[in-house]
């Protein structure tokens, strides 16, 4: 804010005395965000006098003096001040270091002004009663654009007051922090070749080829497949299979006769790569049967399905309806459906509403070609009405 200066008085009868004078001055704060200004003798608090309704401002002190820079909280914010017509004040926030000040303006007749209670100067204010002041000069109050100017300048000040000859380190930026570049920034920055790694991709039509290194032309498979329809083979080397139909294409994968059209792919087990191999009557995977055994007893003991070839049974699930349980197990009888053998040494117990699984380790899962895949009840415990078995196999 700037000096406010006296104004050239002109009377008209009324005593100097009784006149009123406007004064900046200023209130010590040690310590506390809020409080009650001690004003002057006969003063009152005048509002209002800095630009948008700015009624108090709040300074840094030097040598016991406004230097009408802002205090700021220990995190960095600015502490503005607020004051009312009866001279209470509050802070926006705690400063951080006391003391403070805050600075307003009062108004007192002119006989009870002390001299010693002012920063700069007094102002007459006008009277109607015939006493005026000339107030061309008078700055005391901001205009809109003086009070933008002030603001840049306090703020400058402000930072002035921590960073004085330009040498001391500002907050350095980085990816989620603003600040300043470092020395070390500059110079990688400096460092960096105009439009360097800047990539162009090439625009070309055929074949891409490099020479330098000694890479190999990269061939375009534009049309190549395992076959050619039109009866061209395409060597091996360009992707193809060097045959000229289809079954001679699988055939030359499988490494199979042409006697049979029936090929699946499967796993080479010695080389570990993917063939072609003749089907063995329905392919490979995962399957699973059931059959349902009815009032089942202790004598529940029977074959029930013959496997057309050569299986292994990976997991067996019984579920019993009524009555409380069933104990068995699936059996492999002979091609005549005799003599049979537990496909585990293990029973499995079946429960009434629960599905129940293996063990987990089958002892004799392998079913041979031609044989039967039937089931021995040990004991049935209540009045069991049905019994569901179901076995997953591979072939």
């Amino acid at each position: 804010m700037g000096i406010i200066k006296t104004g050239k008085i002109q009377t008209m009868g009324d005593p100097i005395g009784d006149l009123y004078v406007k004064v900046v001055w200023f209130e010590q704060i040690n310590s506390g965000t809020s409080g009650t200004l001690t004003l002057p003798a006969q003063a009152e608090v005048v509002l209002d006098q800095w630009a948008a309704g700015v009624d108090a401002l709040a300074s840094t002190l030097a040598s016991g003096v406004p230097d009408f820079i802002s205090p700021a909280t220990v995190g960095g914010v600015i502490v503005t001040a607020t004051l009312d017509g009866n001279g209470v004040w509050t802070l926006s926030g705690t400063p951080s270091a006391y003391p403070v000040a805050i600075i307003y303006v009062y108004k007192v007749k002119f006989r009870y002004f002390g001299y010693t209670k002012q920063l700069g100067g007094y102002e007459f204010i006008p009277s109607a009663d015939g006493v005026f002041t000339d107030i061309t000069d008078f700055n005391g109050i901001l205009s809109s654009a003086d009070n933008e100017v002030q603001k840049a300048l306090d703020t400058l000040d402000n930072h002035a007051g921590k960073h004085v000859n330009g040498s001391d380190d500002i907050q350095d930026a980085t990816a989620t922090q603003k600040g300043l570049a470092t020395a070390t920034q500059i110079t990688k920055l400096d460092g960096i070749a105009t439009e360097a790694n800047k990539y162009v991709h090439p625009n070309h039509s055929g074949d891409v080829t490099s020479t330098g290194d000694g890479a190999q032309v990269i061939v375009s498979m534009a049309g190549k497949y395992i076959y050619r329809a039109d009866g061209t083979d395409i060597p091996i080397a360009d992707g193809g299979t060097g045959q000229s139909t289809a079954q001679l294409a699988i055939n030359a994968l499988s490494a199979v006769g042409a006697a049979t059209n029936e090929h699946v792919l499967t796993k080479d087990t010695a080389t570990g790569n993917a063939i072609f191999k003749a089907s063995a009557g329905g392919g490979g995977g995962s399957f699973s049967k059931s059959f349902i055994i009815t009032n089942p007893t202790s004598e529940s003991d029977s074959p029930v399905w013959r496997t057309p070839v050569a299986i292994t049974i990976t997991a067996v699930h019984v579920l019993c309806v009524g009555g409380t349980s069933i104990v068995g197990m699936l059996d492999e009888y002979d091609s005549n459906g005799a003599n049979p053998v537990p496909v585990d040494n293990s029973d499995i117990t079946g429960l009434a509403g629960v599905n129940v699984n293996d063990d987990g380790t089958l002892s004799n899962p392998s079913i041979s070609a031609g044989n039967y895949v039937g089931w021995h009840t040990t004991s049935v415990n209540g009045s069991v009405s049905k019994c569901i078995v179901t076995f997953d196999y591979t072939i």
